[in-house]
Parts: structure tokens; C-alpha cells; sequence
């Protein structure tokens, strides 16, 4: 059967979230996307262009395969750098063994080629077929291993009620989180700290819109000081990543620690439902993507930047829990290790997800070694993108 490559053309989003869902999710527990889930991540952002889609077809006009490849701005410790992100790199298991994927992966290198690009990054399962069969042949190294840190709630029985007999023991943590909460937020109001959760919704844009640029100032003034790779939200990427989310199933929400009017630090996570499609059930989860703290302004406040962690991470689980989530997740890369030793309480376990892998254009090839902060990226792209 003859495939026809090409690029996206306007109205294949819906194609591409069931090709998405079809190989992400029928197989196994996975979270869907939606058309709309699809315009706002790729072709409505920000300097996205339809080129950066690559796309399989059949003579029939079914999308069988599909690879994105946007551009985006890295900081590679003080040399900035323009890197392609693969992401979702997808093929209809009917279509398995056709030289698809390859293909289409060969047409997003060509194009990052174009762009001059001086890296292009992915993340990959450590031992799954497209590693060892697709991207190292064609240039990618592994550069450090994938985490993802997690903590689950006693909601979580609801969607599962044969995990009944775990609910003294989360119950039990969760008692632990409520006192330990409690005991920081006293210590910290005496010192002029203090900590808000809010939601965002549409009703509430425009009464948060002020703190939101803030928060947004502060990113930009704390993350390069303590990682490299995407740190630097534009106002445009912010407004659309963080304020004007579409998809209702992809609302932020928000954990700001103020000293005064100064933000001292923050969190922002978004609720994201799992399919698990064999037995019928879905299970709201709270992915963090942002989680800072400014150890400068601490430092000049004369605070404690360990009380100040610890009052962070306990106000992050308690409005995650609040949501009635299953479970929160805490993406963080093999190279930040002061940050997955935050969350060893209360009751933080840790899988390896993936390996994050990188491919040099004309560049001297990129280790972990050669890197002198932890690389910010998570879930199979930088960690700008839920």
C-alpha cells in the first residue's frame, strides 16, 4: 500500500489526537488528547508553523502515522541554542513494520536541518523498541535517565476500590500532611509568609491576571539561575501556556508563597485524567510542570530556605488533594537530584519513565557531564509544555 508523507493541513487534528489515543492509550494506561488538546499544544502556540507536523497518510486519506518537531529556544548553560523537540512520535499498529516511523523521523530531521537547529531532543523509553531500532541509528545519545517522583492520595480508592485495605496507611499520611502543613503555616505567618491556591478558570482570568505576569517574572528571574534547557517563558508562550489554556481538561492551577507582596516561590500543576482503557477506569492525576523557589530573595529575607521547601511541597499535596486526585506527579530529569531528595515525605516513591536523549546538528555532542545544572524537561518535551 502506497504512503503519502506531507505535512499538517488544517483539519487533521482530529486524525491526530484518535492516532494519538489509539497508540498511547488502547494498549495501556495513558492520557488522551483531544483535537482541541491538539490545536493548542502545536498549531495555535506560539511561532508554530504546519512544517514542524509530519505526517503518514494512506491512499484512503487515513493518518497512520505522525511525528511533531517544534522549534524551540534552549539555554545550554550560557549559550543559547534553537532545539527541536520530538515529540509523539506515533504509528497506527496496523501499519507497525512499514519503515513509517523511520521515515517520518528522517523528514523531522531534514526539517530541523533547515532551521538550523544545533540539537534535537526526546525522551525514550530505556527499553523499548524505538530506542534501540530507530533513534540511536539515527544519532541520538542518551543524555540522563527520566523520573518521575509521585505520591498517592486515599482518593485514589474511589477509583479503584480493591486498594480499600491501603486506606489506614494513606489516611495515615495524609493525617501526617494536614499537621505538618498546619505547624509550617504558623511558623511561617509569624514571619510574614504566606500561601495561596487558586484555580484558573475563564470566570477568574482577569481577577488573576496581574499575579499571573508576576509569577511569570519571577520564573524568568529564578530558573536560569538553577537549570538549563527551556527557562524562559515569553509573554506570548506564558499567556498560552499558562493563562489562556483551552482544553478543559488541562487547567492550571497555582501555589504561590509570598513573603509581603513578593513571591518567594511557586508551583503550578494540571489536572490530567489517565485511561485505563482495559478495565474501564479514569483517574484524575496532578502533573506539576513548574515547582520554584527564589533562594536569593530567601537568602535576603533572612528566611529558611528548608522551611520555606518544606511549606511549598506540603501547600502543592494539600491543594492536590483537594481535587480529589488520585495521585500527584513530579517529572524531574536524573540530573536534578537536589530536587527529587524534596520529595522523599511524606511517602514521595520513584520510577525511571524514560531516557532523555539528544542528537547534535554541527555541535560538539552534549553529555550530562558536560552540563553544570540539571536539565529542565519532562514528560517527553520541555517542561513549558503540560
Amino acid at each position: 500500500m502506497k504512503i503519502i508523507y506531507r505535512h499538517y493541513q488544517e483539519g487533521d487534528e482530529t486524525a491526530l489526537a484518535e492516532l494519538f489515543n489509539k497508540c498511547f492509550t488502547l494498549s495501556g494506561p495513558g492520557f488522551n488528547r483531544s483535537a482541541q488538546s491538539v490545536l493548542w499544544r502545536y498549531i495555535s502556540r506560539p511561532g508554530a508553523v504546519h512544517e514542524e507536523i509530519q505526517i503518514a497518510q494512506v491512499e484512503s486519506g487515513d493518518i497512520v502515522g505522525a511525528v511533531y518537531s517544534p522549534l524551540e529556544d534552549y539555554t545550554l548553560d550560557s549559550t543559547q541554542a534553537v532545539v527541536g523537540a520530538i515529540n509523539d512520535v506515533t504509528v497506527d499498529p496496523n501499519y507497525a513494520k512499514q519503515g513509517i516511523a523511520r521515515e517520518l523521523m528522517n523528514r523531522a530531521i531534514q526539517y530541523l536541518e533547515t532551521k538550523k537547529c544545533a540539537y534535537a531532543i526526546l525522551t525514550a523509553d530505556p527499553k523499548g523498541f524505538a530506542r534501540k531500532n530507530i533513534y540511536i541509528p539515527l544519532g541520538w545519545r542518551d543524555l540522563c535517565p527520566d523520573f518521575v517522583k509521585f505520591s498517592i492520595f486515599s482518593s485514589l480508592i474511589r477509583y479503584f476500590p480493591g486498594l480499600f485495605g491501603l486506606f489506614p496507611l494513606l489516611a495515615f499520611r495524609e493525617i501526617l500532611v494536614y499537621f505538618h502543613y498546619n505547624f509550617y503555616h504558623r511558623r511561617c505567618r509569624h514571619r510574614k509568609i504566606c500561601d495561596i491556591s487558586f484555580s484558573l478558570k475563564e470566570s477568574n482570568r482577569v481577577q488573576y491576571q496581574p499575579l499571573l505576569y508576576q509569577i511569570r517574572d519571577f520564573h524568568n528571574s529564578v530558573a536560569p539561575r538553577n537549570n538549563i534547557g527551556k527557562i524562559h517563558y515569553s509573554l506570548e508562550e506564558w499567556e498560552h501556556f499558562r493563562m489562556q489554556v483551552i482544553p478543559t481538561d488541562l487547567t492550571p492551577n497555582y501555589v504561590v508563597i509570598f513573603h509581603g507582596d513578593e513571591i518567594i516561590a511557586y508551583a503550578c500543576y494540571f489536572i490530567q485524567v489517565i485511561h485505563f482503557r482495559r478495565i474501564h477506569r479514569r483517574i484524575p492525576l496532578a502533573v506539576v510542570r513548574d515547582f520554584f523557589i527564589s533562594d536569593q530573595k530567601i537568602s535576603n529575607f533572612g528566611l529558611n530556605i528548608r522551611y520555606i521547601t518544606r511549606f511549598l511541597r506540603l501547600s502543592l499535596i494539600r491543594s492536590a488533594r483537594f481535587k480529589d486526585c488520585g495521585a500527584l506527579l513530579i517529572p524531574a530529569s536524573g540530573m536534578d537530584r537536589t530536587f527529587m531528595n524534596n520529595f522523599h515525605f511524606p511517602g514521595f516513591l520513584r520510577y525511571r519513565s524514560a531516557n532523555i536523549m539528544i542528537k547534535s546538528f554541527d555541535k560538539p555532542p552534549l553529555s550530562s557531564k558536560s552540563l553544570k545544572k540539571p536539565f529542565k524537561i519532562s514528560a517527553g518535551e520541555s517542561f513549558l509544555f503540560p
